[in-house]
């Protein structure tokens, strides 16, 4: 998450996504993917973090973008943990029922502002965000 942060200050230069991803970016790219499919599925803190810098970095995606790919990849791992969980009666429904709704408002006013306001404010609060997380997993907070 730091070299997340260190990405977002010190910005490399915008992605063309114009030019074509390399054949050695993209294995590459597919390799890192599955690495951080692994970790979202066994630990997922900060798993969209990750998924965000590697297709800013390593696909040459627009921040835009990669927030739109990163919040679908999510979702779709996301449901076979939920199976499993419930499967093993292991869901307080109360507490994901509010965290579902919340996710969901959170999701539509991230994608109505990302789309409005563009790479500049998911710039932003992608850097407060991982800040935070940052701070609460180093217990300051």
């Amino acid at each position: 998450m730091v070299g997340v942060v260190l990405s977002l200050i010190f910005p490399l230069k915008q992605p063309d996504s114009n030019v074509p991803v390399t054949t050695q970016r993209r294995w590459l790219g597919n390799l890192g993917m599955v690495g951080i499919g692994f970790y979202g599925g066994f630990i997922q803190i900060g798993v969209g973090f990750l998924l965000i810098a590697l297709l800013f970095h390593g696909f040459r995606e627009t921040l835009v973008r990669a927030n739109m790919h990163k919040a679908f990849i999510v979702m779709i791992y996301t449901i076979p943990a939920l199976l499993v969980f419930v499967w093993n009666e292991n869901v307080d429904w109360g507490l994901g029922l509010a965290l579902g709704a919340g996710n969901a408002l959170g999701a539509y006013v991230g994608a109505n502002l990302s789309v409005k306001k563009g790479e500049a404010i998911v710039r932003k609060v992608l850097f407060v965000a991982i800040i935070v997380i940052v701070l609460k997993l180093l217990d300051f907070f």
